[in-house]
């Protein structure tokens, strides 16, 4: 695949991708897939990132066809990581997701940390 995605998209792919491979222990991969609000995917970033900054990061991916998002008034209300992340994802070694949250966090935040 010849996707072309800003760091930051990446790495926040990198980490819904960790919270999906956790939830998906505990639940069905349907239900593991949900990403929830702008708000939860915050509260997953650890506030790392501008509400607004956020907002695109979610748009990005969802143009390159990782995200599904359903729109509410200004953002979105709920998204959904596609089969194609999690397809995409699943070519990474832990070794290439580690550097690339390296790449724009200066840790690792606790759900990528689980997983690594």
């Amino acid at each position: 695949m010849d996707i072309e995605m800003t760091k930051e998209a990446a790495a926040l792919l990198c980490l819904l991708y960790a919270n999906y491979k956790r939830r998906n222990k505990e639940m069905p991969r349907d239900d593991a897939r949900n990403c929830g609000d702008l708000d939860d995917i915050q509260k997953l970033v650890c506030n790392e990132f501008h509400i607004e900054d956020l907002n695109d990061l979610c748009r990005e991916l969802q143009h390159n066809g990782f995200l599904d998002l359903i729109d509410g008034d200004d953002v979105f209300i709920s998204s959904e990581l596609t089969t194609k992340a999690i397809s995409f994802m699943q070519s990474k070694t832990k070794k290439e997701i580690r550097k690339i949250v390296l790449a724009v966090f200066t840790y690792l935040p606790p759900v990528i940390a689980w997983f690594l």
